[in-house]
């Protein structure tokens, strides 16, 4: 049996599904960094996408690829891979990309599947092609060298286990914690020009709650925390309790 995911935040419980799918395979889809920022605001914007809260903006895109690499690096599972999304979608290479994905599944792709994602996978490709320009805390972002490691990191793997690239998962971490003032300073700029998006504040307790109740990597707790203070908002606590229905609530919409 084979099933899948697209949940952007599956990676929060990978390892509770390894647990229940005794010899399960696990692929975590690492892509550009501005696209990423660019899809999450195209759906922010997108007034019937009920799947997609108006709040969930670049800026908390940037903090889900910075826990995505905390969760990898902190893991040792030879069962979970670190696949590009460029690799998997550009014609030159998609071929032979999803046929290896397959064969990890112990799976036969049928007619039927790749007559699909031949005609998604062209719906995909033109979407990637569009212009797109930056704005300022983007570039000021994807500038700092944390996020210079991440595109070393997208560089070197195309379906490729994360125990491989272990090392460069940890020096993304290291980096982060050792960002200097400058850092800080566009951080708190980009904050506080956030501060009057009312989606963005209306969306920002609930995500960042389960983020913390997830997982602790101080770095990223130390960001989320900064931007609490920068926002005066203090986010209620999240039982673990009540979590799962909060990811269903969260993704319903």
């Amino acid at each position: 049996m084979a099933f899948g995911d697209k949940n952007p935040r599956s990676y929060y419980n990978y390892e509770h599904i390894l647990r229940e799918m005794r010899g399960g395979v696990v692929f975590i889809c690492l892509r550009d960094a501005q696209e990423i920022f660019n899809s999450w605001d195209a759906r922010a914007r997108n007034p019937n996408d009920n799947l997609w809260d108006p709040g969930l903006n670049w800026f908390i895109a940037y903090l889900e690829i910075v826990a995505l690499q905390h969760v990898m690096a902190e893991h040792d599972l030879s069962n979970v891979y670190l696949v590009n999304y460029s690799h998997l979608v550009r014609p030159e290479t998609r071929i032979d990309a999803t046929r290896q994905v397959f064969e990890l599944l112990g799976l036969v792709p049928e007619r039927e599947t790749e007559d699909f994602l031949s005609v998604s996978l062209k719906k995909t490709i033109t979407v990637l092609e569009k212009k797109r320009g930056r704005s300022s805390a983007q570039n000021e972002i994807l500038n700092t060298s944390h996020m210079r490691c991440y595109a070393e990191l997208l560089d070197g793997i195309d379906i490729t286990p994360v125990v491989a690239v272990k090392t460069k998962l940890e020096e993304f971490s290291n980096r982060l914690q050792s960002e200097d003032r400058r850092f800080r300073g566009v951080f708190d700029d980009i904050v506080r020009e956030l501060e009057d998006d009312a989606p963005f504040k209306a969306t920002w307790a609930k995500t960042t709650d389960m983020m913390k109740e997830c997982f602790a990597a101080p770095p990223l707790i130390d960001l989320v925390n900064r931007t609490d203070e920068l926002l005066g908002m203090k986010p209620r606590r999240l039982g673990r309790r009540r979590l799962k229905s909060a990811f269903k609530a969260l993704f319903k919409r």
